[in-house]
């Protein structure tokens, strides 16, 4: 079966958003479908480079097809225009190239049967009433609501008053993954995420108390450029590819994963066992 995976505005963002697509995409062409992904548009990469550079950043096995409605690269978030597109050159798009079914991340209008639309997070466009109900019109139109998370399913209840057919974490790849003994690995901690909604200064001002108290620890934050404070023992890196990402983890003692707002998890080795712990923040 021929499934579009789409991303409502840029699949170059450096996200959780474009790391579900590029994973479940890879899924699908593993269980013998051929998925293609179909972008509003990209920007910061060459078009004849995207390809190739969506591959490697998320540490795919093979390159996957990907299309874009504008040709060139775009800026800004113009939300109207986008819808536009979708609702013209995107369902266009999807029935020339013989797809089947569409797998849709972000609220877009779409002439095209089945589709799912995956629900990440109520951004706080949802609480504008206009787009409010403009979004709950659209959602109607799909065959199933998928959310990420029971907190997004809650969010979408109380909202938009839908329900969530599933609810489907965005995956990982464990056999990028590789055990490392303890007393092998560095004191290093690393934070994933440079964007404000990922409080990358929560982490920053633990980093320093643990500095304080005597821990030689560095706090490494990885995502993508952004214009973040000077800190003694804090160490960007931006933009990387996954392979170069998978070797800092397997590096790391500690992995702090922001997954939503106002919340961080972090996840440690001790022994052979893996321990999580969440707070809200």
């Amino acid at each position: 079966m021929k499934i579009a995976l789409t991303r409502r505005e840029y699949i170059t963002h450096l996200d959780g958003v474009n790391r579900f697509i590029a994973l479940l995409a890879e899924g699908l062409a593993r269980l013998g479908h051929e998925p293609v992904i179909v972008s509003w548009c990209h920007r910061g990469v060459d078009r004849s480079r995207l390809e190739g550079w969506f591959k490697e950043v998320h540490g795919l096995d093979n390159p996957l097809p990907i299309y874009t409605l504008r040709s060139g690269p775009c800026e800004g978030d113009p939300w109207l225009a986008i819808a536009l597109d979708w609702l013209t050159k995107g369902s266009r798009l999807l029935v020339k190239e013989g797809v089947e079914a569409a797998i849709v991340n972000g609220v877009i209008p779409l002439r095209l049967r089945p589709k799912i639309a995956i629900i990440h997070d109520m951004g706080p466009a949802f609480t504008n009433r206009f787009f409010g109900a403009f979004a709950k019109r659209i959602l109607k139109s799909y065959d199933a609501l998928v959310c990420v998370s029971r907190k997004t399913r809650g969010e979408v209840r109380d909202v938009l008053g839908l329900n969530c057919n599933h609810v489907i974490p965005i995956p990982m790849k464990l056999r990028s993954f590789r055990y490392v003994e303890p007393g092998e690995r560095e004191n290093i901690i690393v934070h994933i995420g440079t964007r404000p909604i990922k409080n990358p200064h929560i982490s920053i001002e633990a980093s320093k108390i643990l500095r304080k108290r005597g821990y030689d620890i560095k706090l490494v934050i990885v995502g993508p450029q952004s214009n973040p404070p000077r800190v003694k023992g804090v160490e960007y890196r931006y933009a990387i590819l996954e392979e170069e990402k998978l070797e800092l983890l397997h590096r790391a003692k500690a992995l702090i994963l922001p997954i939503e707002l106002r919340r961080i998890f972090i996840c440690c080795s001790r022994g052979n066992d893996v321990w999580y712990a969440g707070s809200g923040l």
